[in-house]
């Protein structure tokens, strides 16, 4: 969200809780447009994933996904399509439109696992009831936090 859920937001959200648990937090920025699942900047987050786990003993059991807003959206797309590279998905008010951005690999949630939080004021009807429904169908497992009164924000 380029006005202000970006890469930078998240991170200095984040680290506190990142430093504390010991955890490496790796947050790419879909530049200024927003859009993190542009090819230029899911190809972006390949490497710099991929220059993470050179840099750092990552524990590859132990990587998660998540995102906000577009970044929600990327996670279902960018995680669905690597599904072997993440432990787990933490799914925040997704925009996305029904399953149409996942319906070419929606049965890579097979067996996966899906945290989703979204709230009742953000078009659940498209960003949420599809998604949840369409993960169970393909054998994810899927816990969810429907926000009674929650619009689209992740405050």
């Amino acid at each position: 969200n380029i006005n202000r859920w970006d890469g930078e937001a998240w991170r200095d959200t984040l680290i506190q809780f990142a430093e504390m648990n010991n955890l490496l937090l790796v947050c790419p920025d879909g530049g200024p447009d927003g859009r993190i699942d542009d090819a230029i900047d899911t190809a972006f987050t390949s490497v710099l994933l991929d220059s993470v786990g050179t840099w750092y003993n990552v524990d590859d059991e132990e990587k998660y996904i998540m995102g906000f807003s577009w970044g929600g959206r990327t996670s279902y797309t960018y995680g669905l399509r690597r599904n072997d590279q993440f432990k787990g998905y933490l799914i925040i008010g997704a925009a996305i439109n029904g399953i149409s951005e996942v319906q070419s690999i929606i049965q890579n949630a097979k067996d996966e696992a899906f945290y989703i939080i979204h709230g009742s004021n953000d078009a659940p009807a498209t960003r949420y009831f599809p998604i949840v429904e369409s993960l169970f169908d393909n054998g994810a497992c899927v816990e969810t936090n429907f926000l009674q009164g929650v619009g689209h924000t992740i405050d």
